[in-house]
C-alpha cells in the first residue's frame, strides 16, 4: 500500500451538496462548515467531494472553486447526472440512486446498502500495449485497429487472471475473516443472513481498476499516426522497446509529437471512447464468487509509481 498509494491511508470520504428527494439543491449549513473546516485544516483525509448538478448553490460552488485553487485537489467534484445514470444502469434504483456517495477517492455507492470493495484489483493497461505491440505470433498487424484487436485479447486474458485471484481472496475473507459489525450496519445482510464477505449486501460489487487509461489513449494515438500512417518500421519500434529507445532518441521525440489525450484532437477522442468501452464491457463480464458482479473502474491516482 504505501509503494502504490503513497502511504497508507483510510480512504475514507464526506460527500456535500447533490440533491434532495425533490430534486432541490442540498446545500445546507453543515455544507458551508464541512468546506470552512477543511479550508484551514487541509488534512490529507477524510476526502471530500461535491456534487454538482444544474440546482446547485452557485455561491457554493464558487467557494468550492476558490479552496481547489488554494491547492490539495479537494474538494472533488462529481457530476450528478452521469453518476446517478451509471448507478441505475448498474440496477440500482433511482430514488436510492439519488442518494449516492463516494466511498473513498472516486467510487460511489449507496451509503448504508453498499458493499463495493471498490478498489479488488489494478490492472497496468499500459503494459497490456506493450506486450501487445511486442507480440510477434503471426503475421504483424496491418492497422492501428488490428493492434488493437491484440490488445483487447491480452486484456482479456489478464481480467480472468485477475478475477480468478481476487475471487481465492474473496473466499478466504468469507472462511477466515468475517465482519460481524460491518455486517450488522450494512443493508440485506440481516434479511439476508449474510455477511458481507458472503455476499449479504444489498449492492454487492467489486471493483477492477484500470490503471494508465490516457497513456494508452496516446500510445494507440501514437501508434496510429507513426507507424500506420507515416511509415514508421514497427520491427525497429519492437527493438526500441526491448532497449527502452538506447539509441533510439529521434523514434522516441517522434513518437512524442503524436496527438495526445485532452488536446481536443479529432483522432484521439475516438480511442478513449474505444477503450473505456471495452474495458467497462470486459470487466462486468466477469463473475464475482459471493454474487453480484465485478464493476470497472479508472484510477490513475498514484499507482503510476508502483506499476512504473
Amino acid at each position: 500500500a504505501t509503494e502504490y498509494f503513497a502511504g497508507l491511508s483510510s480512504a475514507s470520504g464526506i460527500t456535500l451538496a447533490g440533491t434532495d428527494a425533490d430534486g432541490n439543491c442540498a446545500v445546507n449549513e453543515v455544507s458551508w462548515i464541512i468546506l470552512e473546516a477543511y479550508d484551514q485544516v487541509r488534512l490529507r483525509q477524510p476526502n471530500l467531494h461535491v456534487r454538482v448538478c444544474e440546482t446547485t448553490d452557485p455561491a457554493f460552488l464558487a467557494r468550492c472553486a476558490e479552496v481547489v485553487k488554494r491547492g490539495g485537489g479537494m474538494p472533488a467534484f462529481l457530476n450528478d447526472d452521469q453518476v446517478r445514470a451509471a448507478l441505475r444502469d448498474d440496477g440500482v434504483p433511482a430514488d436510492e440512486a439519488e442518494d449516492y456517495a463516494v466511498v473513498g477517492c472516486a467510487e460511489w455507492g449507496v451509503p448504508g446498502r453498499s458493499f463495493p470493495a471498490a478498489g479488488a484489483a489494478f490492472v497496468n493497461l499500459p503494459q497490456l500495449v506493450r506486450d501487445a505491440v511486442l507480440e510477434d505470433d503471426g503475421p504483424a498487424p496491418r492497422s492501428a485497429d488490428e493492434l488493437f484487436e491484440r490488445f483487447a485479447a491480452q486484456l482479456r486474458t489478464r481480467l480472468e487472471e485477475v478475477a480468478e485471484g481476487n475471487n481465492a481472496i474473496e473466499t478466504a475473507h468469507a472462511a477466515h475473516r468475517p465482519t460481524p459489525l460491518m455486517s450488522a450496519l450494512v443493508g440485506g445482510c440481516i434479511a439476508s443472513g449474510r455477511d458481507v464477505t458472503r455476499g449479504g449486501a444489498a449492492y454487492n460489487r467489486a471493483g477492477i481498476q484500470g490503471a494508465g487509461f490516457a497513456d494508452v489513449v496516446d500510445c494507440f494515438a501514437a501508434l496510429q499516426r507513426c507507424v500506420f500512417e507515416d511509415g514508421v518500421d514497427l520491427p525497429r519500434l519492437r527493438r526500441a522497446l526491448e532497449t527502452d529507445f538506447e539509441g533510439e532518441e529521434p523514434l522516441a521525440a517522434t513518437l512524442r509529437r503524436a496527438p495526445r489525450y485532452g488536446e481536443d484532437e479529432d483522432t484521439v477522442g475516438p480511442w478513449a471512447a474505444r477503450l473505456s468501452a471495452l474495458w467497462r464491457d470486459e470487466v462486468r463480464r466477469l463473475p464475482l464468487n459471493r454474487g453480484g458482479r465485478y464493476a470497472a473502474g479508472l484510477w490513475t491516482m498514484t499507482t503510476h509509481q508502483g506499476f512504473g
